[in-house]
């Protein structure tokens, strides 16, 4: 899957059983208190049969499975358990099984369940439940095929039996349905532009607190690994999925876990962060999870100090603590990433100027890290890519003409918040390249023009450009004018839930439906 497409998915032939009448064909020895049982457990109608030796088919990807000789299956009813055997298997696919079961009435329900060492009577529930010996089956995996074929294939299906004399059969069909999915998981880490393999010596995947499936240590360490996750448990909370690389953790979450369906084969690529102290960390969106992961500040970061001459900042990492201010302007001679961190504030008294590069602003866990530039000219102009993952940002000009931003080709935001303004009687609070593009995926954007001049007094301008939002929220006003530009087109995503909605006063709103540029002095969306 790409770098996480959850649900790559193939269906398993991992059900399907049916029972039929069958005499004895041999006289077996009577016990005391029981009854002779036979049954045949049929293939499934696609070919594939029911159960034990499991084969991957990687080009169709879906796992086919027999039945073999000597499987043990219990027949549960009335408060105990019977176990009957797999006497032979046809060339048809089917299986003949045969044994004994505890004196019963015609009619009477039982619970046919695979395999029989991992299925016990429960008085709680009066009915087939599943042991101790499985649930602890669950923790120890190895992470391969085999494992799960040979200690988690658990199923269980419901019919009445047919007696006949001292005779026992099951008189209808029944599908033993798995209690199951199987997850192959390729593992890699969130570097870019290339992620690499990780090498686990040990899985887990939890539902909130709670851990639905993982390995023992592996040993030799592998990227590839294979669970078997119990579909009967409810994933209260998150989906996460942890993995120890050396002396390192590292993990996926997606807030709201997958439903796995029984009988049901997923191959995902799970991209993973490292793991690391909050208090060595900054926040970075990542796309395959759709969120902000915390991810290690690089050694060797340049730490911003106090200026109060023209700064020049290279390729690079820069990180901010504390209250750091240059009264001077800073110039950008390469892509820039910057983080600032809880508690700490850059203040820039002039423009942060590209020109044309990259520019990413970072924050930690908190969000509570500030950038602050206050300008007479444009406040951070010319920047190819701006991104805003975890921060507070403020760009504020004081000048005709100008604005908070200007010049921006693409202009990301993931988090924390943007407030982009201008104070005087002409100008823009963010102004987009011709062809530009934000995109918004969340936190909090705030674009203002103060001014009355139609030409230039706008929130947010652009010429032939586009502001998008996919989550979190878009507020953009200009009193004496126009909110938007009108070749600024304002678009919600996919999958964003959230209103666009006009106002004159920025009080009263309208939900505004029509494709196109809002015509009003005040635009909001996601409020």
């Amino acid at each position: 899957m790409c770098k996480f497409k959850l649900f790559s998915i193939a269906a398993a032939a991992l059900m399907m059983v049916a029972c039929s009448n069958e005499d004895l064909t041999q006289q077996t020895q009577t016990k005391a208190g029981k009854m002779q049982f036979s049954a045949t457990i049929a293939a499934s109608s696609s070919g594939a049969t029911t159960r034990t030796i499991y084969t991957e088919d990687t080009q169709n990807k879906k796992i086919t499975v027999a039945w073999k000789v000597d499987d043990e299956i219990a027949l549960i009813h009335d408060g105990v358990k019977d176990v009957a055997t797999v006497k032979t298997v046809n060339d048809d696919g089917s299986a003949t099984i045969t044994g004994f079961i505890t004196k019963a009435d015609n009619g009477d329900g039982v619970e046919v369940c695979y395999p029989a060492a991992l299925w016990d009577w429960d008085d709680n529930t009066k009915g087939a439940i599943r042991n101790a010996t499985f649930i602890g089956n669950i923790t120890k995996q190895d992470g391969t095929l085999n494992y799960i074929q040979d200690n988690l294939d658990v199923r269980m299906g419901e019919g009445e039996l047919e007696v006949d004399g001292d005779k026992v059969t099951l008189n209808a069909d029944v599908k033993l349905e798995s209690h199951i999915a199987i997850w192959k998981l390729n593992l890699q880490d969130n570097a870019t532009p290339t992620p690499a393999a990780l090498s686990a010596t040990q899985v887990k995947i939890k539902g909130g607190e709670s851990v639905l499936a993982s390995t023992t240590t592996l040993t030799a360490g592998t990227s590839v690994v294979t669970l078997a996750i119990p579909t009967y448990v409810f994933i209260d909370g998150a989906l996460t999925i942890e993995a120890t690389v050396g002396s390192d953790t590292y993990a996926y979450t997606k807030a709201e876990g997958p439903t796995f369906n029984q009988g049901t084969y997923y191959q995902s690529t799970v991209t993973m962060a490292k793991v690391v102290d909050p208090a060595k960390a900054y926040l970075k969106w990542d796309d395959g999870q759709k969120t902000l992961v915390a991810t290690e500040i690089p050694a060797g970061a340049t730490m911003v100090a106090n200026a109060n001459q023209d700064v020049n900042w290279a390729a690079g990492t820069y990180v901010v603590e504390g209250d750091v201010e240059i009264n001077a302007n800073i110039t950008l001679s390469g892509n820039v990433d910057l983080i600032i961190k809880d508690g700490a504030k850059l203040t820039v008294n002039s423009y942060i100027n590209g020109p044309n590069n990259n520019l990413s602003i970072y924050g930690q866990a908190n969000q509570t890290g500030q950038l602050v530039v206050n300008s007479t000219d444009d406040a951070i102009s010319n920047i190819n890519t701006l991104e805003v993952h975890s921060c507070q940002v403020t760009a504020t000009s004081s000048s005709n003409d100008c604005g908070g931003f200007f010049g921006i080709v693409t202009f990301n935001v993931y988090g924390g918040s943007v407030d982009a303004e201008n104070t005087s009687t002409k100008g823009y609070g963010i102004l987009l390249n011709e062809d530009g593009s934000m995109n918004i995926y969340g936190g909090e954007v705030k674009a203002v023009g103060k001014g009355t001049d139609s030409s230039y007094s706008y929130g947010i301008v652009g010429d032939d450009s586009s502001v998008t939002v996919y989550g979190g929220k878009l507020w953009a006003e200009c009193a004496g004018n126009k909110a938007l530009y009108s070749n600024v087109t304002l678009t919600k995503g996919a999958g964003f839930t959230g209103t666009i909605e006009t106002s004159s006063d920025g009080s009263s709103w309208t939900e505004y439906t029509t494709t196109g540029t809002p015509d009003a002095q005040y635009v909001r969306v996601g409020y």
